[in-house]
This record gives C-alpha cells, structure tokens and sequence, in this order.
C-alpha cells in the first residue's frame, strides 16, 4: 500500500524537491548578496556619518525580495492542498481503483489513513523546510 502510495505521489515529490532547490538557490544568493552589502554599508558607516540613513537603504533595496519570499511562504500551504491534497483522493475516486484497494486485504481506514499520512507528512516536511529558510 505505501508503495501505492508512493508510485501515485512520485511526481507531486519531484516537483516539490525541483521547487526546493529553486528555492535553496534563490536564497543563498539573496542572502549572500545581503550579506556583502551589508558588510560593505556597515564599513562605510562611519563615528560622523549617520547610520541608519545607511541601514535604511539597505532595507529597501532588498525589501522587495523579502516581500516575495513572504508571500510565497504564506501561500505555500494552501498551494500544497490544492496540488496535492485535492487529487490524493479525487483521483482514487474518479478512476474507481479505490474499490480494488478496498477489496483487497486493505481496509478502507488503513488505506485511508496510509494515503493521508505519506501525503500529509511530505507536506508538512516541504512547508517546515520553507519555513526555517524565512
């Protein structure tokens, strides 16, 4: 059943996976661009300059990118349920092969609860690694 599972899941995985790197890449350039320009802003920051006029650039050049980042990461979990969690089960019930795990020696709460479970914890795996990126 888990292997089912996995076999119908495998591309909503890949996809997950290719979006993860993009966004691995996306942040350890952002973050690496941030940093040197925050090191190079705090080193022209001088005793007679004032500083946040410095820090206050800084903050609005990347703020854009920031905003992204933020609403990407609060629409995650609804664009999980959408893509994943709408076909888990429609897809069972439409093509009819929900009956043929029924009648095997599966019952209808274990198939039930292995599917939600496969699903539900590489969903809260994705959105979790998002998450600690933010």
């Amino acid at each position: 059943m888990i292997w089912l599972t996995w076999r119908q899941f495998r591309a909503q995985a890949v996809a997950a996976v290719v979006i993860l790197a993009a966004a691995t890449v996306y942040f350890v350039a952002t973050g690496l661009g941030m940093h040197h320009s925050y090191a190079a802003d705090l080193a022209s920051c001088t005793a007679q300059n004032n500083c946040d006029t410095v820090l206050n650039q800084l903050q609005g050049s990347y703020m854009a990118a920031f905003n992204l980042a933020e609403i990407l990461l609060i629409a995650a979990p609804a664009l999980i349920g959408i893509f994943w969690g709408a076909p888990l089960i429609g897809r069972e019930l439409e093509t009819g092969t929900h009956q043929v795990a029924w009648n095997q020696s599966v019952t209808r709460t274990r198939w039930l609860a292995i599917k939600l479970a496969g699903v539900g914890l590489a969903s809260i795996i994705t959105a979790g690694v998002l998450r600690a990126w933010k």
